[in-house]
């Protein structure tokens, strides 16, 4: 982290900080070039010295350089000519003519390990507790915190946290322990640094059940003061969108373990726990959030009878989500999911925006910035995206979507060969989901791999009809028709080489 004037350089997260917290986001190449220019401040650098060092003699033109620098540019406020800090040097190169200044070698990590439950009555507030510290921590600009589906992934297993954390190379680990006793809620936790295994923070807590989400307040403004003094708290913005009462909190949360099991009998129980709530007194964003996602798991799993249906009732909830709380990231991040399905994907990538500004480490959206950037068209940025998600979030359940949304990246591009790794990577994380086999055919029908082909559509069994067409298109809502027909040619292709080696 590094200090250009009043603006504050966080490479980690691909930010600059500026007055009142105001922040940018550079593409992962343009923060790459801005830390290479900061390293070598007031000299000449010329466009086979970046090309080299920066994009490591990979094959780019000249105006993916010229796109870096003019990104550069408008984030450190040097747009109007003559340039004053990033100068460009007729016939030689570049020169950056800022003070740099270090802050700090690396931004610590921290992992908010899964609580320990001691009893079933915790079980749910565990679950919630968890993912609400891990969204209260990601609005600091000095810490980056894994995702809270990095921090389930350790769920149910017997490593220890401490360990857990050394894995994603963490400096820091929350970790703690719950009991629910009828109406009372017993709970110790604890901050340790992982490599010297210190306990920096400890407190335990028996507090009345529905007092958990002022615990859970305490607990996040401890860990700030311990791991980042310069933190100031006036300054933090609550992100969360929530219901305080427990009892509905509770139920929110178990909507949404069902809805992640992505089973269609679990999306129709979490549709009715919160359609509940929805009927109640209090309005709750997270509720009809969730009822949006389950109309639109219905219309991507190829669960409904009608996708217009089921789109026209998840469109009017995601707006109710935001019509509660337009300051939750999550409703945001909802109706952009919704919205880039319909097909308006400017809306889509603005909603994400918007729950980005809310929480700049929120790694669902940083994935599914890398999908809509695809969609659109304009896919410069997309690889990026997705690969700041992985960084946030190694062991995400969204991980292997992430390896496709850079796949289909590479494929809209032409480049099939470049595919291939990250097909596979997904595949083996997901090996049950066929969308990776089939763009991994398709490939190999336009690089003539038959031999590969007749291999990998063994395991495919496909139709292409009418509702295959509305499927794929729901999934695949590209804004040109160009790279979705070259998609159904070749798996059409494919089918045909398969039909012909098994007539001969």
């Amino acid at each position: 982290m590094f200090q250009l004037g009043q603006l504050t350089v966080v490479p980690e997260k691909n930010q600059i900080f500026g007055e009142a917290d105001l922040s940018i986001l550079l593409s992962r190449r343009s923060m790459d070039l801005l830390v290479y220019f900061s390293k070598h401040s007031n000299e000449v650098i010329s466009n086979d010295q970046l090309m080299k060092e920066v994009w490591i003699n990979r094959v780019v033109s000249d105006s993916a350089v010229y796109k870096a620098i003019s990104e550069i540019r408008t984030a450190i406020g040097d747009t109007h000519r003559p340039y004053r800090f990033l100068k460009t040097v007729p016939k030689r190169g570049y020169e950056f003519l800022v003070e740099v200044v270090e802050l700090v070698k690396e931004i610590p990590r921290i992992l908010v390990f899964p609580f320990k439950s001691e009893d079933e009555g915790s079980l749910i507030l565990n679950y919630g507790l968890t993912e609400d510290i891990v969204a209260g921590l990601s609005t600091s600009k000095w810490l980056m915190v894994f995702d809270s589906g990095t921090s389930f992934s350790f769920s149910g297993t017997d490593l220890e946290p401490r360990m857990a954390a050394k894995q994603l190379k963490a400096a820091y680990v929350v970790h703690g322990r719950l009991r629910r006793i009828k109406d009372r809620l017993r709970a110790s936790f604890y901050l340790t640094e992982v490599g010297s295994g210190k306990t920096l923070w400890t407190q335990q807590f028996d507090r009345r059940a529905d007092e958990v989400f002022d615990m859970e307040d305490e607990i996040k403004h401890h860990l700030l003061a311990v791991v980042e003094p310069e933190y100031l708290r006036n300054e933090e913005q609550n992100v969360r969108s929530r219901n305080n009462n427990l009892e509905g909190w509770e139920c929110i949360v178990k909507a949404r373990q069902l809805f992640w099991q992505i089973a269609p009998k679990a999306n129709l129980a979490a549709r009715e726990i919160v359609e509940k709530i929805i009927v109640g007194e209090e309005p709750d964003a997270r509720a009809w959030g969730i009822l949006a996602m389950t109309h639109l798991s219905d219309v991507l799993n190829g669960w409904s009878d009608s996708i217009v249906q089921s789109l026209a009732l998840a469109d009017r909830a995601s707006l109710e989500a935001l019509k509660i709380d337009e300051m939750d990231a999550w409703a945001h991040h909802t109706r952009s999911a919704v919205i880039g399905t319909m097909g308006d994907l400017a809306q889509a990538e603005a909603d994400l925006e918007r729950a980005l500004d809310l929480n700049h480490n929120f790694a669902s959206a940083l994935g599914d910035m890398a999908r809509i950037k695809v969609f659109s068209g304009n896919t410069s940025g997309a690889e990026d995206f997705a690969l700041r998600a992985m960084a946030l979030s190694p062991r995400d359940p969204h991980f292997s979507l992430w390896c496709y949304w850079i796949a289909l990246y590479h494929f809209v591009e032409g480049r099939y060969e470049e595919a291939l790794p990250w097909l596979d990577k997904g595949n083996t994380i997901r090996p049950d989901w066929l969308i990776f086999k089939r763009l991994k055919a398709v490939c190999l029908v336009y690089l003539d791999k038959k031999d590969l082909i007749v291999q990998i559509m063994s395991d495919i069994d496909v139709v292409i009809d009418e509702t295959f067409h509305k499927v794929l298109k729901a999934h695949h809502p590209f804004a040109h028709k160009e790279p979705l027909q070259r998609y159904i040619l070749g798996l059409e292709k494919a089918i045909s080489i398969v039909a012909i080696q098994a007539a001969t």
